[in-house]
């Protein structure tokens, strides 16, 4: 179960992914990422709303991840 750090469940706060150790260590590569999706889709509480099906914004999310973690380690 992912860690939450907002008080109340239905607010957007940061998710702590677990599973994310065992991507750690190796090139980051395309297993990295595939990895990096499937935690956050599998992970991830969308809140609701009727503007966008949460299998939408579980995916974005997984887009965002990656765009993230290669801002971080890019240079």
């Amino acid at each position: 179960m992912p860690t939450c750090a907002s008080p109340s469940p239905d607010q957007s706060a940061p998710v702590l992914l677990d599973g994310t150790k065992e991507l750690c260590g190796a090139a980051l590569d395309e297993r990295v990422f595939k990895g990096l999706d499937e935690l956050v889709r599998d992970q991830i509480m969308s809140m609701k709303t009727t503007f966008t099906p949460g299998h939408y914004r579980r995916r974005v999310a997984g887009v965002l991840a990656r765009r993230l973690v290669e801002r971080l380690f890019e240079g």
